[in-house]
């Protein structure tokens, strides 16, 4: 997933849903209860936060280089929250307006007609109570020249409110862009997006997104990735985040494809101070005559970089003379090597 394809995820399936809202204004039926508000999850606790910012890392930036993990990890929880700010934002804003008709266990916001002469689709949102402090969120299209019958599930979700607290809990949603396409041949993106959170206030904060085969509105069309991002973060703001990608992550110049499997865990203190571990391994790897590499970096509370190795593990079986000479095991790239282990917060072989 590119650099701000997270962001337009959000907007293609739910910037529409204000309008729905809005050409319900006319209708008689009630506006949303307050049960019905309360379960919509709160996006700000769906945002994963990481610490610092740009003007805190500048305040050393003489000091040493801001640490390149924190930033690509930073820079992937901004991408992430976009896409969740998108979508939950406009369903605060629709939900203001009433539904088109109420069945007392089920709201429903559905026009007629598409939201615009340029649209091919006409969407459904669709809100029920399905238990004490359950609920269901279902968002629909369907060809604008064909019938009821003929809408297709694009967004679904459930959401368990924490009795006590209005918008806490713990739930789940997916979006499949497929399903999309099928009715829709203006969206550009394919795959599923499935999300599972559990932001109760009792519990450590956790959110869970699962890309499958997806590809965003700029990638190229054989381009189709599958990656796991997870979050949590507890009450005195340590925190960790681990993402996983599998696909052609890094694509050959001669346009030949292959097969590798990305992962980033990144865990911080409450100040800032943290570190991350990269590791790779897949077919370039494997062509490289390594079963996998390993980058370790570890940040101040600056931000800036006390700590990095680069490490190359090998197989006994490929490299038996290797064996024979006892060939360290990983092997260290000195000529990247930077600072002193002991500066960083947490051990690395506890990861």
């Amino acid at each position: 997933m590119k650099k701000g394809s997270s962001a337009k995820i959000g907007r293609i399936f739910f910037a529409g849903l204000a309008v729905v809202f809005a050409a319900a204004c006319g209708s008689d039926t009630e506006v949303i209860s307050g049960d019905y508000l309360d379960a919509i999850p709160d996006w700000e606790q769906l945002r994963l936060d990481i610490p610092g910012g740009e003007a805190q890392g500048r305040l050393r930036a003489a000091e040493a280089p801001i640490a390149e993990y924190y930033k690509i990890t930073r820079q992937t929880v901004l991408d992430i929250n976009g896409f969740v700010f998108a979508m939950l934002s406009v369903v605060d804003e629709v939900l203001q307006y009433p539904p088109t008709s109420d069945s007392g266990d089920s709201q429903v916001w559905a026009p007629e007609q598409p939201l615009s002469g340029l649209s091919p689709v006409v969407p459904r949102f669709t809100l029920t109570a399905v238990g004490e402090n359950k609920f269901d969120f279902l968002f629909e299209l369907r060809p604008k020249n064909e019938g009821e019958e003929s809408y297709v599930r694009v967004w679904a979700g459930a959401f368990e409110r924490e009795a006590d607290t209005a918008r806490r809990g713990r739930g789940e949603m997916t979006i499949d862009f497929d399903q999309a396409a099928a009715v829709d041949p203006t969206t550009e993106e394919r795959g599923k997006i499935i999300i599972d959170y559990d932001i109760r206030t009792t519990v450590d904060r956790v959110i869970n997104l699962a890309f499958q085969s997806f590809r965003g509105e700029d990638d190229p069309e054989d381009w189709l990735i599958d990656a796991e991002y997870s979050y949590r973060e507890a009450a005195d703001n340590t925190g960790e985040f681990f993402f996983t990608a599998q696909g052609d992550i890094f694509p050959a110049e001669d346009g030949s494809a292959s097969e590798e499997t990305l992962s980033v865990f990144t865990r911080w203190q409450g100040d800032g101070a943290g570190q991350a571990v990269v590791e790779v391994s897949g077919e370039d790897i494997d062509a490289s005559g390594f079963s996998s590499g390993e980058d370790r970096e570890c940040w101040d509370d600056g931000f800036h970089r006390r700590y990095f190795s680069r490490l190359a593990y090998w197989d006994a079986e490929d490299h038996p003379d290797w064996q024979a000479s006892n060939v360290d095991n990983p092997i260290e790239d000195e000529s990247v090597a930077f600072g002193d282990v002991a500066e960083c917060p947490f051990s690395f072989e506890s990861d």
